[in-house]
């Protein structure tokens, strides 16, 4: 059977959106990445117990200016995940104050939800710890991941969590147990085995 999945990518400007879709997809990393402003949609498919999922991932502009076309790219996402730089408590403390509460009132809590503490190859300039990350997730019902769009530090491993809740939400046949994934040959060759 074949399945179509909305991930949305949303929080504030520069807390590196753009890059883990592109280090997820692409497996590319560009330090001169410029901001986005107009939701960019990019597609990679997953076959998990044999049942593709058409992952439609969306980027978002995070430039405040641009916060009302967002509620427009939100619409029917069935992944929604909050991304925030450990290195600026700020980028942190919007995505609780503004973020969250912007995509609940246009959603719900019917989705699913995940929280990436990103830009941690920058440890060293952390603002914000990664039990807070962790505690906040824990505290809307999110999945929580600590990546790098840098060295690709837990980003596919985000997307087969989210990919393997979405299955196990919307598909009667999905088992937990012995689930695989294949990458198509578009998107690279990796096969998992649990």
């Amino acid at each position: 059977m074949s399945y179509k999945c909305k991930v949305i990518l949303v929080g504030e400007a520069g807390v590196g959106k753009t890059c883990l879709i592109k280090q997820y997809i692409y497996k590319t990393f560009d330090s001169e990445e410029i901001p986005t402003i107009a939701g960019v949609e990019l597609y990679k498919e997953l076959i998990l117990n044999n049942e593709k999922i058409k992952l439609t991932i969306w980027d978002t502009c995070g430039q405040e200016r641009f916060r009302s076309i967002n509620k427009i790219f939100i619409n029917k996402s069935n992944i929604v995940i909050l991304v925030y730089d450990i290195t600026k408590r700020e980028s942190f403390e919007e995505l609780q104050n503004y973020w969250y509460k912007n995509v609940v009132s246009n959603l719900g809590n019917d989705i699913i939800y995940a929280v990436a503490a990103n830009k941690t190859d920058l440890f060293a300039d952390e603002k914000v710890h990664a039990n807070d990350g962790f505690k906040y997730a824990q505290s809307i019902g999110a999945v929580f991941k600590e990546t790098s769009s840098t060295t690709h530090d837990s980003i596919e491993e985000l997307f087969e969590e989210l990919a393997i809740k979405f299955l196990k939400k919307n598909s009667k046949n999905y088992k937990k147990q012995n689930f695989e994934i294949n990458y198509d040959k578009k998107n690279g060759k990796k096969k998992k085995m649990c």
